[in-house]
């Protein structure tokens, strides 16, 4: 969770800050960010803790966030870099700014509120994306085996050969957890737009419906 909350802040600010702003800045931010986006950054995690650990340093949790939050921010940022740029265009935009609207009202009570489904849901991806890479480099051995994740219980059941013996137990629980989790996330996600966008609740739906089988039959 924290993985995502940070990464989602850096998200926010580097596509807000390029879609605003716009010029040298714009393009700086969003090379940087494409960057970010072709470098896998699990596997930049990995080499970094491959590194530590050739050089006797613990890769602790410490270390293995602030890895996976750097590396989990660019995706997000360019979603919202984008939809910044739509929003700024739009009319209620230019009207917020003729009656003297602040910049910064405008950012928070406007863009920032028109973008809440997306800013939930790349909060929710960044989430999943830091236990994942956590899993990953505990699964490796890169961080304390001596810790309980699923990554470590991974690790032990693929070092003690479980799935020769058929202990299934070792490594099938931890993988329907990791997809359990990956759903919830996905459900939440759903929740959360359905909240900001009133058209996507069934309900919504089947009065639209009605509504409008009412308006043939009149006709």
């Amino acid at each position: 969770m924290a993985v995502g909350l940070v990464s989602t802040l850096i998200s926010i600010l580097v596509g807000l800050s390029a879609g605003l702003i716009g010029g040298k800045t714009d393009k700086i931010l969003d090379g940087l960010s494409y960057v970010f986006v072709i470098i896998p950054g699990i596997m930049i995690v990995i080499i970094i803790g491959s590194l530590f650990i050739g050089i006797g340093i613990s890769f602790s949790y410490i270390a293995i966030f602030l890895a996976l939050s750097i590396t989990g921010w660019a995706w997000g940022a360019r979603v919202l870099r984008s939809q910044t740029k739509s929003l700024a265009t739009r009319n209620f935009i230019k009207s917020s700014k003729l009656i003297g609207e602040s910049n910064l009202s405008i950012v928070f009570r406007q863009i920032i509120r028109n973008m809440f489904p997306l800013i939930v849901s790349n909060f929710f991806f960044a989430a999943m994306y830091g236990v994942l890479g956590l899993t990953w480099i505990e699964f490796f051995g890169l961080g304390n085996v001596d810790s309980i994740n699923w990554g470590t219980m991974l690790y032990w059941a693929i070092s003690n050969e479980a799935y020769l013996s058929g202990e299934w137990w070792w490594y099938i629980p931890v993988s329907i957890a990791i997809g359990g989790l990956a759903m919830s996330f996905s459900l939440l996600n759903s929740g959360f737009d359905e909240i900001a966008n009133p058209t996507l609740r069934v309900y919504s739906r089947k009065k639209i419906q009605k509504s409008l089988k009412k308006i043939g039959d009149k006709n």
